[in-house]
């Protein structure tokens, strides 16, 4: 994976208060805007594919509708854990070994 890919993914798949920290004084869509501004057309097949089903997760995420979900707070919510999960696994197909995953949201 692309440098700039690789570390896009990462930054999804950090801790929320790391999301927060890297986010400070910026809005939180930024995470996802990184990932949205990397290329992956030319990764392997099951990568493309992680890939494509963690940018249809933050594209579900989006609209005025989901505002609630691009805040500091939201990134302890259900949806953000999801993509910290998303993002892990595309990780784990690209062979770098993700940060430990956060604990899971109680229901989980």
């Amino acid at each position: 994976m692309r440098p700039l890919l690789r570390e896009a993914v990462a930054m999804l798949a950090r801790a929320p208060e790391e999301q927060a920290a890297a986010v400070a004084g910026a809005c939180v869509d930024e995470l996802a805007l990184d990932l949205d501004a990397q290329p992956w057309h030319d990764e392997s097949a099951d990568v493309r594919a992680a890939l494509d089903e963690l940018d249809g997760m933050l594209d579900a995420m989006s609209g005025e509708e989901h505002a609630r979900l691009w805040t500091i707070d939201a990134l302890h919510g259900a949806e953000w854990h999801q993509v910290r999960r998303l993002a892990r696994r595309v990780l784990a197909l690209d062979g770098v070994e993700p940060a430990p995953s956060p604990p899971h949201l109680p229901g989980e």
